[in-house]
């Protein structure tokens, strides 16, 4: 199995523009609006995530990517997600899309993820004033 390698391009749903320079695995939006991400990997296969709605800036906003620790990467199916100050929703998608987990996360989770196949998967973790998508993969 070869490691999955990529990029990340951020778009505005609304208008169906790409965010310019908003090409890392997180982001955090300063207006309002709807935004998804476009991940293209090695093979140069290209799948967009769902769109999501930000709609609570004004709330004080802080960057919470640096305080989301999930280890160890790559793992057998189970995920520890640590965070300094991040409380919220979580929802893990599969490569090609198909949403395989909800849940909610707080300073200390155990993500279990034993029973999906082997390969990429990507972690939407999101609250009322931030969402933040990382990689992880599933090996045996």
């Amino acid at each position: 199995f070869v490691n999955e390698i990529g990029s990340y391009q951020w778009m505005d749903c609304a208008t169906n523009q790409l965010l310019v320079g908003e090409t890392s695995s997180s982001f955090e939006p300063t207006v309002n609006g709807q935004y998804a991400v476009i991940f293209t990997n090695n093979n140069l296969c290209t799948d967009t995530s769902i769109c999501e709605v930000v709609a609570s800036l004004g709330i004080a906003a802080h960057s919470f990517d640096n305080s989301v620790s999930i280890y160890p990467n790559p793992s057998n199916g189970l995920f520890h997600i640590e965070t300094a100050n991040f409380f919220g929703d979580i929802e893990v998608y599969d490569a090609a899309g198909r949403k395989i987990y909800t849940g909610r996360i707080d300073k200390n989770t155990l993500l279990d993820l034993s029973t999906a196949e082997r390969g990429i998967y990507y972690l939407y973790l999101k609250n009322e004033i931030s969402m933040l998508v990382k990689k992880i993969e599933v090996v045996r």
